[in-house]
């Protein structure tokens, strides 16, 4: 793979969770999935409020920079949670997940060229 694409997870917490949702993915989560073929990076991100800027409906966003091919990565990432080798949390709001595979824009029209 040439172009490095990321995996984005956008999130909120579960009501009153928000410490304990960070303190997972900090502690827990993002060094999971650090372990995982094909995951160069992964930090948690969190919205900061702008005056004048439009409110977003999530306040986390987790970004896990890939090296390898994204739909192996999801597959691991899908089996680990499935065996219970990577443990998740209830501190996060199911509802309000979202997830999406980004690539640079030039990496995206080449392929569709």
């Amino acid at each position: 793979m040439s172009e490095t694409t990321s995996f984005v997870v956008l999130s909120n917490a579960a009501a009153g969770r928000a410490v304990e949702l960070r303190a997972w993915y900090e502690g827990v989560h993002l060094p999971d999935a650090r372990a995982i073929p094909g995951v160069a990076s992964a930090a948690l991100y969190e919205r900061q409020p702008v005056e004048g800027m439009p409110p977003c409906a999530h306040t986390f966003m987790a970004v896990y920079e890939l090296d390898g091919d994204p739909a192996a990565v999801w597959a691991e990432f899908q089996r680990r949670i499935a065996e219970g080798v990577m443990a998740m949390t209830d501190a996060v709001d199911p509802d309000s997940m979202a997830f999406a595979v980004w690539e640079p824009s030039a990496a995206a029209a080449a392929r569709q060229d």
